[in-house]
């Protein structure tokens, strides 16, 4: 598989299997947003300041005493996981990123104090508590897909931030957003020494991570120093993908890793050397908080618009839970070669082909539900192709667009609860009153 297929590959993959907590989150953080300062106060306003990436791989360790040294002379930008070694060694970033959409993600914000200046730099699907508890600044950026592209009608733009892997790659991004030259990469190692050495000393485990690493699948990549460097199967497309990110930037980069992997369009420098042959004394933080506008959001509009969703919601679940009983109704015909019940099982999935029909004509619903019916719509597909060699009325052909059907309305039906208990906890949280709906949510929360 090419590159470019295995990096497509990858997104599609993560859209089906998490597109729910995505959409969850990206709905949940509506209050969070609403506060949030938005990634275009800091398009182009470092230009010709130079910034520091500074990831959790192993690398990060040997390179903290050159960070401390020449602080104030880059803009520190940190991913998550990075966050408490560098507090811990008392080198604190100006910005630090977080995309991750999972709760699991709470834990690397715990245990230690995150000074109040540390602007967080957060996807709108990340997982909602880190901005909701987060004391310092908050940076978001535009999503411009279907939820997103609905969103900005009551929050404006708050600027275009690219999407990729992981949160380095993201962390990239936003530097070159800033006009930051040249950017310098620590950390970023998208590579393991060992299988139980995997992050800067420090950093936070993440749930069953060291069992994970024990389990995976390793391979040789070519390293950014030595000649060859061991990372995971998954992992290894990563240095590939940022190599395509920072061809896409334009921007110089040099990797200052001894022990990572080769990252294309970033040469090896030390740590060092870098720091003192580009650094320049600044205020970073100050030059950062005077960017910083204040936050929009249309309260009323929202108001408005989230009612309108809920009510479209709410009568779209009606019909998929209809559409349901219908398709069940039509299963249990059994499509016997008996005339009389073969016509009636037919006329019940017809039934059914109606209220699908009717389902798919709500464009509106459609628009919003795009990426959350992703892992419907992939099943419904195998469903299909399983069936293709049959003709239209035999039995098993009608079984399987049955099955197929219900599948596609049950999702319907639990994307469509998904919004309404999103959007009713995002309109409590700010002071609007519950729409009423026909169905009563058992939880009004939603853990994304």
């Amino acid at each position: 598989m090419s590159e470019a297929k295995a990096i497509s590959a990858i997104s599609n993959n993560t859209v089906i299997v998490h597109g729910r907590k995505m959409e969850a989150n990206t709905l949940l953080n509506i209050p969070n947003i609403a506060r949030s300062h938005g990634m275009k106060d800091l398009m182009d306003k470092f230009t010709g300041f130079p910034a520091v990436i500074a990831g959790a791989g192993p690398s990060l360790d040997a390179a903290l005493p050159a960070l401390k040294e020449n602080y104030g002379k880059y803009l520190l930008i940190a991913v998550d996981r990075s966050l408490k070694p560098l507090i811990l060694a008392d080198v604190v970033p100006h910005i630090v990123c977080t995309s991750d959409m999972d709760a699991v993600l709470l834990s690397l914000f715990r245990g230690y104090e995150i000074p109040d200046s540390v602007a967080l730099l957060y996807d709108r699907d990340c997982f909602n508590e880190v901005p909701r508890t987060w004391k310092g600044p908050l940076i978001t950026y535009d999503h411009y897909y279907d939820v997103g592209i609905w969103q900005s009608t009551f929050f404006g733009h708050r600027g275009f931030l690219c999407k990729n892997f992981t949160v380095s790659h993201t962390a990239m991004y936003a530097a070159a957003a800033m006009g930051c030259n040249p950017v310098i990469l620590t950390g970023v190692d998208f590579a393991y020494p060992s299988k139980i050495d995997h992050h800067a000393k420090g950093a936070i485990e993440v749930g069953q991570e060291a069992l994970e690493m024990a389990a995976y699948h390793w391979l040789d990549i070519p390293g950014n120093v030595l000649p060859t460097v061991r990372t995971t199967e998954v992992f290894s497309i990563c240095a590939p993908a940022f190599a395509h990110a920072l061809k896409e930037a334009g921007i110089e980069c040099w990797n200052t890793s001894t022990i990572g992997a080769k990252i294309g369009g970033a040469e090896f420098k030390r740590i060092d050397e870098a720091l003192t042959q580009y650094g320049k004394p600044d205020d970073y933080g100050k030059r950062l908080r005077d960017c910083l506008t204040d936050p929009t959001f249309d309260l009323h509009a929202f108001g408005m618009q989230s009612r309108f969703v809920i009510q479209a919601m709410d009568t779209l679940l009606e019909d998929a839970t209809e559409a349901i009983d219908i398709m069940v109704r039509a299963k249990r015909t059994g499509w016997a070669d008996n005339k009389l019940m073969f016509e009636k099982g037919r006329k019940l999935f017809v039934k059914g082909v109606e209220k699908m029909n009717k389902i798919l004509a709500d464009t509106f619903c459609q628009y919003l539900l795009q990426r959350v019916m992703l892992a419907a719509c992939d099943t419904s597909r195998k469903i299909k192709e399983r069936a293709q060699h049959l003709k239209d009325l035999h039995p098993d052909k009608i079984k399987a667009d049955c099955r197929r059907n219900t599948i596609m309305f049950w999702q319907f039906g639990e994307n469509a609860k998904l919004f309404i208990q999103c959007l009713q906890k995002a309109r409590m949280e700010l002071g609007l009153d519950p729409v009423e709906t026909k169905w009563i949510p058992e939880k009004v929360a939603v853990t994304a």
